[in-house]
């Protein structure tokens, strides 16, 4: 689903610098976020610039290089960093696979974790500096809780990019946060508990469904080996029941099996698990004696 376009208006008012100096650039980014390697890329550059403020223990940034940039950090440092663009593109490599980055979908780069991007001309980043220690203690969530893709374009994430705009668009809720320690503090935690909410809860969903079509997969592909060996009215009645008690005992136990390990059981089918330790894995004792 595409949006309007971000706005950070406020955040203009918090512009750490303006430079037309590579060096200048990388050594003043460096001081808000840590070192990296900027190579330009093309020909062709203007003048880059950084709008930074600071949220209790989050950091609210926009950057611009005024061409097109290869941005590399060799390993996140201590914070998450997510990132989408404001305007332009991007093609980022993090967390060992490739994203194409845009004003609708975003990436969630880890501690510890390295981070390569190709920005376009006219891209500019909107950066979230996240402490690991907000995110723990406000979410109870951890890295591999969440996907390094971000769909901040969705109606998962709406709620949340709804405040985040609100946040860096209202110089006056900006200065309020920034003179009262407790605004801060409550403004870190609503975009926390949104995004916590948001990302992760459609990960769940998105396991949920995946693991249904997974174990329904598996069953239609173990039914026409059964039939083949049913033989007589008997044999057929016996298979149907087998059928019917193992779906109701799906429809019991799936849900909860879901969020507990939401691709167990495609990683199982994957991996060429037998039909019964599958059903055992996802739906206990009960589940391995009904299937069939």
């Amino acid at each position: 689903m595409s949006q309007a376009a971000f706005r950070a208006d406020a955040l203009r008012g918090y512009r750490l610098f303006e430079s037309t100096d590579l060096d200048e650039t990388r050594e003043l980014i460096s001081r808000v976020m840590q070192p990296h390697a900027l190579v330009p890329s093309g020909t062709g550059r203007g003048r880059s610039h950084m709008d930074f403020v600071k949220l209790g223990r989050l950091g609210l940034g926009t950057i611009a290089f005024g061409g097109a940039m290869r941005v590399s950090v060799q390993s996140v440092d201590g914070y998450y960093l997510l990132m989408f663009c404001v305007t332009g593109n991007a093609e980022v490599r993090t967390m060992g696979r490739s994203m194409q980055v845009n004003r609708n979908q975003g990436v969630l780069c880890a501690p510890g974790q390295a981070f390569d991007a190709l920005l376009s001309p006219r891209c500019e980043q909107f950066v979230l500096r996240i402490d690991p220690m907000a995110l723990k203690a406000q979410a109870g969530l951890a890295a591999q809780d969440f996907a390094s893709l971000v769909p901040v374009g969705s109606s998962h994430l709406r709620c949340w990019m709804q405040q985040l705009q609100l946040a860096a668009s209202s110089p006056e809720l900006l200065a309020s946060a920034r003179s009262n320690s407790r605004v801060a503090t409550h403004l870190e935690s609503l975009l926390i508990d949104l995004f916590a909410a948001g990302h992760v809860g459609n990960e769940i969903n998105t396991g949920f469904a995946s693991s249904v079509a997974c174990v329904a997969r598996l069953c239609e592909a173990r039914r026409g080996v059964y039939r083949s060996k049913l033989q007589g009215t008997a044999g057929v009645t016996r298979y149907c029941q087998r059928r019917r008690r193992f779906g109701s005992h799906v429809a019991r136990r799936l849900s909860a099996f879901s969020r507990r390990e939401p691709h167990a059981a495609c990683a199982a089918i994957a991996a060429g698990t037998r039909t019964r330790r599958v059903a055992h894995g996802a739906f206990g004792r009960e589940g391995r004696r009904d299937c069939p």
